[in-house]
């Protein structure tokens, strides 16, 4: 799947070697919010800076690292990492560039002027769009349900949640099962189901889902993001 990175400041107006806009290649269907680039590393101990671009480690010095330091908001990740060549860790900090993805579902607004009304219609019907906000820790994933209905409002669309999340774990979803995309089996033998979530850096970590209610308890928002009234069958 292919994804589109936009820099949330203009890189390119001040001359930086970073694009404004960037191509992805994404395995699978879950969207991050975010991407970012690690551009450089600083070790909070000794204060010695250690850049990933090219250009600075061809000559030997952290120019282009410093010049991004200076001009942009850099996202910034403190950790500790265990150095091969002193057999010591290091306490550090990573340095990101942020992207925001243009398809994720957060740049959609939420639609309220129309929606599905508990009423019979005879001449068409609504084609409807609902995000699901999951969280876990530091993690998140947005989950985009679509619905074609009559009569079906988005309540009555989300108390099904749950067992529609068993029909997976017990391994019989039906066609029209919502989040088959959304669960990964993760190991055979034991039918262990995961789902993908994403940190605020826009790196990925599978969560364990080993009950329906383990997956519903992280819904924390569901909102409509699209509803258009259609004529005809």
């Amino acid at each position: 799947m292919k994804l589109t990175g936009i820099a949330r400041e203009d890189l390119e107006s001040k001359g930086l070697v970073l694009k404004n806009k960037i191509e992805l290649n994404c395995r699978g269907t879950a969207i991050p919010d975010i991407y970012t680039e690690r551009i450089g590393r600083k070790n909070i101990d000794t204060g010695e800076l250690e850049s990933f671009f090219k250009v600075d480690n061809e000559n030997g010095n952290t120019d282009e690292f410093d010049r991004f330091r200076e001009n942009v908001t850099l996202l910034e990740k403190e950790h500790t990492v265990f150095s091969r060549e002193t057999l010591e860790e290091k306490h550090v900090i990573d340095y990101y560039v942020p992207y925001d993805i243009q398809e994720s579902s957060k740049n959609k607004p939420t639609v309220t002027d129309e929606f599905p009304e508990n009423a019979i219609l005879v001449d068409g019907y609504y084609e409807c769009e609902y995000e699901l906000l999951l969280t876990c820790g530091d993690g998140t994933r947005r989950i985009v349900i679509s619905q074609r209905t009559v009569n079906v409002p988005m309540i009555s669309l989300l108390s099904n949640i749950e067992n529609e999340i068993r029909d997976i774990l017990d391994g019989f979803p039906d066609e029209e099962n919502n989040f088959t995309d959304a669960l990964e089996l993760a190991d055979e033998a034991d039918e262990h189901y995961e789902i993908k979530m994403f940190d605020e850096y826009g790196i990925p970590a599978n969560i364990e889902i080993n009950h329906a209610g383990d997956f519903v308890n992280m819904i924390v928002s569901a909102r409509q993001i699209k509803c258009e009234y259609k004529q005809g069958e």
